[in-house]
């Protein structure tokens, strides 16, 4: 039976899993009885920092299997914990990202994750609620960084922030989203002739790129939310949200097709809405996992940037897609 761990003074980045490790947890050997372990927690001298397991380990300081505190107790107190513990647990790095430390948990289907050093022997643990903080904390960091928002401060702070520091954080990629715009609007005049011979055209411009718009965002959400939960095999992943993204195109373009029939009653440009709508939302898919893909790759974050980016390429390639369609079925 091992007393508690005695706190020590390294100090670990912000953000790595060290960062929020509790180290006065309690730690037993596999040999210790359910009373030996139950007298050690009512006798400890020091405060717990954390009692959600009994983390029980090898002569080695090893970690081999934890033992919920309730486990514990319902327990006879003969048994030993090498009887009553849960085995295959994974441990975390104290170096490691504090997001991929609560994902690592969360896989080994624990409430919390055990820390070891470098060799192998424990150090600690972090906690079910430090786990819940990082998942929070990360959750909001990607929603702000899909929305365009690069915090250059902590997240809680941002409500607190001076307008030029609010101002600094948004303006980067609102920019690219004006040149985005800007291209677009080029995009478009180069079409004006097509226009000019059949105005009805503009009236669908809006829902094809706003619906492109909104499938590439389900898509990459999920998209990045599954990278960074586990090791993804793209090509089969691509190929089944490829499915997907035909299957919702032929959805929404029958019914906007139907729409465009009623409204217009005009069957060829119903075409052209109906063809370009599949079209687009069809290459939306490939666009919004794509991106972030690529951005992984450069060892960058996929959160970061990636929506704002990829919805100004969708944006200019539904346009191109539209007039090009139309430019084929209507004026060959």
């Amino acid at each position: 039976m091992r007393p508690p761990d005695i706190a020590k003074t390294t100090h670990y980045p912000p953000e790595s899993a060290g960062s929020y490790m509790e180290r006065v947890v309690p730690t037993a050997l596999p040999e210790d009885t359910v009373a030996q372990v139950v007298q050690m927690i009512a006798k400890a001298t020091r405060k717990w920092d954390s009692l959600t397991y009994v983390y029980v380990l090898d002569h080695d300081k090893r970690p081999v299997g934890v033992v919920t505190i309730e486990e514990l107790y319902a327990s006879s107190p003969s048994d030993t914990m090498s009887n009553i513990m849960r085995v295959n647990i994974e441990a975390v790095d104290p170096y490691m990202d504090q997001e991929q430390a609560a994902i690592t948990a969360i896989r080994s289907d624990l409430d919390a994750a055990p820390v070891v050093d470098s060799k192998g022997r424990f150090i600690g643990a972090i906690d079910h609620d430090n786990i819940l903080d990082i998942l929070r904390y990360e959750n909001i960091e990607d929603l702000l960084r899909l929305s365009g928002i690069h915090a250059e401060r902590p997240i809680v702070d941002i409500v607190r922030a001076r307008i030029t520091q609010l101002v600094r954080m948004r303006i980067p990629w609102l920019v690219l989203g004006l040149v985005g715009g800007m291209l677009a609007t080029v995009v478009i005049g180069s079409f004006v002739h097509t226009l000019e011979r059949e105005l009805a055209l503009a009236f669908f411009i809006p829902v094809i790129v706003y619906m492109s718009d909104a499938v590439a965002t389900q898509t990459e959400t999920i998209f990045i939310r599954s990278l960074s939960l586990e090791a993804i095999d793209v090509k089969r992943y691509l190929a089944r949200e490829a499915l997907v993204g035909v299957i919702l195109g032929v959805v929404l373009s029958a019914l906007l097709f139907m729409f465009a029939v009623l409204y217009l009653q005009q069957l060829s440009v119903a075409v052209v809405v109906g063809l370009a709508m599949l079209a687009s939302i069809s290459t939306a898919v490939f666009i919004a996992i794509l991106i972030p893909w690529i951005l992984s790759k450069f060892k960058r974050d996929p959160a970061f940037g990636s929506g704002p980016f990829a919805t100004i390429v969708q944006d200019i390639l539904s346009i191109i897609i539209y007039f090009a369609i139309a430019t084929l079925i209507l004026f060959r």
